[in-house]
């Protein structure tokens, strides 16, 4: 069957057929299963639900459930109005709250609402950087406190404790447990000096001495 004119029919219209108008062009199995093409792009229908349209925003599946997005944004995938993950300059999967952020700067992951691994310029924080975290770059690996240093490793040694007050040193050379300048004990090839109030009171080497020197 076909008819010719304004409306231009290819098949019969009561079942599979092609149907032309002065706004579409349209392939139709029946009213819930066809495609149309006009100014706004080609829409695919299956069983009564839009399953793809292409045009300057592409979506492709039920857009009221899991389906793909693309346009000049990115590819996103949905779950209804829902943006679970989204593929561009800056690509994110997860939600809000829960997420990992890839971009030319680096790589985020968020997890509670709270960065808990930032990757970028060859520094790597692991933990909330606004409380207790860990930083490793070209400097060695840190122990922090916000901005506070607790703790460091590296090859010339490593401390622990906050160096502002009572901590453990330890270089290639020697380990030294310090309150302050004044108070600490220093271990070194050449044995064990205790310092007190600035003055030396115990040696331990090949030569031992208790009380001030």
């Amino acid at each position: 069957f076909a008819s010719f004119g304004a409306i231009t029919t290819v098949g019969n219209a009561s079942a599979e057929h092609v149907r032309i108008d002065s706004d579409s062009v349209d392939i139709i199995q029946d009213a819930n299963n066809k495609a149309v093409l006009n100014a706004s792009g080609l829409t695919i229908s299956q069983s009564g639900a839009g399953v793809a349209k292409f045009a300057g925003t592409t979506t492709i599946g039920n857009t009221a459930n899991e389906h793909l997005l693309l346009n000049t944004s990115g590819l996103a995938i949905k779950d209804g109005t829902t943006q679970r993950a989204i593929f561009a300059a800056t690509s994110v999967i997860g939600s809000s709250t829960d997420k990992v952020t890839i971009s030319d700067s680096g790589l985020t992951l968020r997890e509670n609402n709270v960065n808990t691994l930032n990757i970028a310029s060859g520094v790597i924080d692991v933990g909330d950087t606004s409380n207790e975290h860990l930083r490793i770059d070209t400097t060695g690996l840190t122990l922090k406190d916000n901005t506070t240093v607790v703790g460091k490793f590296n090859t010339h040694g490593a401390t622990l404790g906050k160096t502002a007050g009572a901590h453990i040193s330890a270089s290639t050379t020697e380990v030294s447990i310090i309150r302050n300048n004044n108070n600490k004990a220093v271990v070194s090839a050449d044995g064990m000096k205790i310092t007190q109030g600035g003055t030396e009171v115990a040696g331990f080497g090949s030569t031992v001495v208790i009380g001030e020197v």
